[in-house]
């Protein structure tokens, strides 16, 4: 029912929201300087990041050739990513410059830049393949070569933005998409305000500390539990004030303001009634939900707590003067699942300086541009088989595909349905009458394919399509095969 993917949904919100913000003086104030950073129009952003790779899982590596875990860490630990930002949200337009550091010697190389204007998004690539070529290996070289040859900027469209949206994703990027994003902030604004006034404005996350006019937010892993059973208590026991708000909010929506934020209009009937179930149930089971949070078990704490292990996270926003504005950000994650194989750690460090200004110039790139379609269309196509499962997954580019596949395990080989692997490279599928097979075409020649038919669908040995000239592989460990064309 509808209802319970509402209550898990609008529980997980409110706990989000909850532990990030409170109603003490400070807390306000962070919330509306904030508010204030990101409802800016016309602005410059500057800045740096920086990411500290410290532990990998091995898994993530495995069958690479060129790649190795120290390379990666090198790579990315010696460098630092410097960015100068121009935005017009009214206008509809924006560029993004990014400059690698290296910061040992302070040796600067370009390495891309995002512009958009007229609806259409402009990538620069060649400065990105020539930097990322420095790391590679010959083979890998060759194929960015061939892939990108002298190009040098690609351009995405607003529909094929939209194409790149998952399944049922219902998002618009035609005309300014910037100032619809902006006009969904204020939509979502009047949801904050709501919770903020109206629901937890008796909380007190004791997370925000102010300094002057410097805000600072501090988020330890390890404060997890302490944090969460406050905010959970709290919710409960103002869950018909929490009902209240999200109804008003859903009411006041029209039909632009649900487009805006990607939802339909209709989505409003079933969101209400349960809001309503929610509302219910927490208030006939509060004594149970409050006794079962009071006591959480010691060892669930204590397992949290080797998970998360010294995870943290740190913030800071200050309003230098009337138009400018610092914000830090730093984000150490230390997540350890039991084995060193399965540990991660890393830092990830942000510093900016944002200016309101009053107007910004934003110019079309000249060279010799691609279109995004056309680059896609070079890309490798591959389909990843879990057996076990039978699902597939397709990927080309940015565009993937997932669904069910007719899996056929026999005598330690897997057979595949021809149609679906074929056609999904772009081949055509045909049936040879003389000699009752099927066959596939390729550059105007048929090639015959011999295979089982189960349920009208002709399956092949998965190894069988490499006399299409398709590459197939296994891995073992994930029981998944991988046909690239």
């Amino acid at each position: 029912m509808y209802y319970k993917k509402w209550v898990a949904l609008v529980l997980i919100l409110m706990l989000a929201i909850g532990t990030l913000t409170g109603c003490s003086p400070a807390e306000k104030e962070y919330y509306n300087l904030t508010m204030e950073v990101n409802n800016q129009k016309v602005y410059e952003d500057s800045g740096s990041i920086e990411l500290s790779l410290i532990q990998l899982p091995d898994s993530m590596f495995e069958g690479e050739k060129s790649l190795t875990k120290e390379m990666l860490k090198k790579a990315i630990n010696q460098h630092r990513i410097d960015y100068l930002v121009k935005a017009d949200l009214n206008q509809g337009i924006f560029q993004y410059d990014f400059t690698i550091v290296d910061n040992a010697t302070g040796e600067t190389s370009a390495f891309s830049s995002l512009t958009y204007k007229n609806d259409v998004l402009y990538i620069k690539v060649d400065d990105m393949i020539s930097y990322l070529k420095k790391f590679g290996d010959s083979e890998s070289n060759q194929k960015l070569d061939q892939l990108f040859g002298d190009v040098q900027y690609v351009s995405v469209s607003s529909q094929d933005l939209e194409d790149m949206m998952p399944p049922g994703t219902k998002q618009s990027f035609s005309g300014n998409f910037l100032q619809k994003s902006s006009q969904q902030q204020l939509v979502m604004r009047r949801l904050f305000d709501g919770l903020l006034y109206e629901v937890y404005d008796k909380y007190e996350s004791d997370m925000i500390s102010k300094n002057n006019n410097k805000y600072s937010l501090t988020l330890r892993g390890i404060d997890s539990i302490k944090i969460m059973k406050p905010v959970a208590v709290y919710t409960i026991n103002n869950i018909d004030k929490l009902g209240l708000v999200l109804q008003g909010f859903l009411n006041s929506l029209n039909q632009a303001e649900f487009a805006s934020l990607g939802l339909p209009g209709e989505i409003k009937d079933e969101a209400l009634p349960g809001i309503d179930m929610m509302v219910l149930m927490v208030n006939q089971n509060r004594d149970k939900y409050l006794n079962e949070i009071e006591n959480m078990s010691t060892s669930a704490q204590q397992d949290l707590a080797k998970t998360v292990n010294d995870s943290e996270l740190f913030s800071t926003i200050e309003k230098k003067d009337s138009k400018t504005y610092d914000m830090t950000s730093k984000l150490h994650v230390h997540i350890a699942a039991g084995t060193p194989m399965e540990e991660v750690d890393f830092a990830f460090n942000i510093k900016q300086t944002m200016k309101v200004i009053s107007a910004i110039q934003v110019a079309s790139p000249t060279g010799k541009i691609t279109t995004y379609k056309d680059l896609e269309s070079r890309m490798p196509k591959q389909i990843d088989v879990k057996v076990d499962y039978n699902m597939y997954t397709f990927s080309q580019g940015l565009r993937n595909t997932i669904g069910q596949i007719n899996v056929r395990l026999e005598n330690n080989q897997a057979y595949l349905p021809l149609r679906l692997v074929a056609e999904s490279m772009g081949d055509n599928v045909g049936w040879d009458e003389t000699s009752q097979q099927a066959y596939v075409e390729q550059y105007g020649q048929r090639i015959l394919m011999t295979g089982m038919v189960v349920d009208n669908e002709i399956l092949v040995k998965s190894r069988d399509f490499e006399s299409l000239s398709y590459k197939v592989s296994w891995n073992d460990s994930t029981r998944t095969i991988t046909i690239v064309k």
